[in-house]
């Protein structure tokens, strides 16, 4: 099978498959071979990192949620079983601020929000909890315009609670029966 977006870093070829993975500190790093230098290579997404993008990401979503750099460092290393430094917590943060556009509004959302940043509710429907959340301040930001206020003012009314209307039907989705008839050329 060959790999569309992959390319081979020594000739630039794109005749590439997989060809098993490499166990590493944290994980595995899929390997790839190329048919056309008969060479193998790591297809790692970050280059010269140690950590990979999953724990990265995690870590910049933490910060960017109004954790400091250390609380960001310790829940990262609880959930992973890593040992992130706020140093490198800080590296990441800067290193990424371009691409990370929250980062702009940060200081600006914890100013307004505080801690408070994410609001959480869990509505329950027939012995099933259905987990809501959103952030309040990417709310703000992105309906911050006319055309949107309205989006804004019926996601912030379930913070009172969940429109009864949801639950009034006797069946959910999953539980419709639909008759789907394949037809093959």
């Amino acid at each position: 099978m060959k790999n569309k977006n992959i390319s081979c870093p020594k000739c630039k070829g794109e005749n590439v498959i997989r060809k098993g993975r490499q166990n590493t500190k944290f994980g595995f790093v899929q390997l790839f071979y190329c048919k056309d230098c008969q060479r193998k290579f790591a297809g790692r997404g970050l280059k010269n990192k140690t950590y990979g993008h999953g724990v990265i990401m995690n870590t910049i979503n933490y910060y960017d949620i109004g954790n400091t750099l250390e609380e960001s460092a310790r829940h990262i290393n609880r959930r992973f079983k890593v040992n992130v430094t706020k140093s490198s917590v800080h590296r990441w943060v800067m290193e990424f601020k371009n691409i990370c556009t929250y980062y702009k509004f940060r200081a600006m959302v914890l100013k307004n929000y505080g801690k408070e940043i994410i609001f959480g509710k869990t509505f329950e429907h027939r012995g099933l909890a259905y987990n809501f959340k959103y952030h309040k301040g990417k709310l703000d930001i992105l309906c911050n315009s006319n055309e949107l206020s309205s989006l804004r003012e019926y996601i912030n009314r379930f913070e009172s609670g969940c429109p009864i209307r949801f639950f009034e039907e006797d069946e959910r989705c999953s539980q419709l029966m639909i008759n789907i008839k394949n037809k093959r050329e």
